[in-house]
């Protein structure tokens, strides 16, 4: 494999140190943590976190020390969060070629956030001892009579109760076609005609799902499942890859309402409550209140499901 000489490397390294010096973690969206800094600018842990990578990804891309260049939509982001004029950007480019001539691309996922062996193997489908201490939680959802599901911090669904399942089949379809575990945020950018026929909000909805995966993000920066949703959607979609890098996205929200479109039952407004557990998953119940047009139509899909 050719790589690029130590002096292309050096200069990557060099204008990449210059630029992320530049910007302040307050101009990328980051939260001020109130300490003294030892560097000026944004540290390569936080470039990583913006990026969505692993801070060893993100410091061996620094150093040209990556297998290949990253992906174009990876470097389109980090171009967006080092607010490159369009002469920069080409500049970039120019190095990233120099540094990195045998051509190809890496993506995120192909280097661990953490060591191998830290990283759990996972099926398509969800373990369920990977979740074993949520098992209480799978009860209660059961409990409900109204829909309701758990999803963790990386928005992933690992739980779903009856009328859940009624209410998300076309999400869970999605997902099944393709025998691998439901993401929200898979699903609402990776297919975005089903994503905006099941929620017509579907602005809104990807909005605050972008705004959760970023307050998760900062609560746990080295979560693998973290990373690699957003390593995933970083390099296939750029619409994404706009909205991570959006300051003013609004903060989390425990409470709202999901404007949905079933088959069944036609469109329907339903108001929602978020339960927090302690490892950041939560546990989302759609609450509509006795006698709206929303709890009525709650009940004629479980009558129907109950009559097939």
């Amino acid at each position: 494999m050719r790589r690029g000489s130590k002096a292309q490397k050096t200069d990557l390294r060099v204008f990449l140190t210059e630029h992320r010096a530049v910007v302040t973690p307050a101009m990328a969206g980051l939260p001020a943590k109130g300490l003294p800094r030892r560097v000026p600018g944004l540290r390569r842990d936080e470039i990583a976190r913006l990026l969505g990578v692993a801070t060893d990804y993100y410091a061996d891309l620094e150093r040209g020390l990556l297998p290949a260049a990253p992906e174009t939509s990876l470097q389109d982001l980090l171009s967006e969060v080092l607010a490159l004029s369009p002469n920069d950007r080409q500049r970039l480019s120019l190095l990233l070629d120099a540094a990195y001539p045998n051509g190809g691309a890496v993506t995120p996922e192909q280097t661990p956030a953490d060591p191998p062996e830290q990283q759990a193997s996972k099926p398509d489908s969800q373990q369920d001892t990977e979740h074993s201490s949520h098992a209480p939680i799978r009860q209660l959802l059961d409990s409900f009579d109204m829909p309701a599901y758990m999803r963790t911090r990386s928005l992933d669904l690992v739980a779903v109760n009856r009328p859940g399942r009624l209410l998300y089949a076309p999400v869970l379809e999605w997902a099944g076609a393709r025998k691998k575990t439901v993401n929200l945020l898979e699903f609402a950018f990776l297919d975005q005609d089903a994503a905006q026929s099941f929620w017509p909000d579907w602005g809104d909805v990807i909005t605050r799902a972008v705004s959760d995966l970023r307050t998760a993000l900062e609560a746990y920066p080295n979560d693998p499942d973290l990373i690699g949703v957003v390593g995933t959607l970083t390099a296939r979609s750029r619409l994404f890859c706009r909205m991570w890098i959006d300051q003013d996205l609004p903060p989390h929200s425990s409470q709202g309402e999901e404007k949905i479109f079933h088959s069944l039952i036609g469109t329907v407004t339903v108001p929602f409550r978020m339960l927090a557990e302690d490892d950041g998953a939560q546990v989302v119940v759609f609450t509509p209140s006795a006698g709206s047009p929303a709890h009525a139509a709650m009940q004629r899909l479980r009558a129907w499901a109950a009559a097939g």
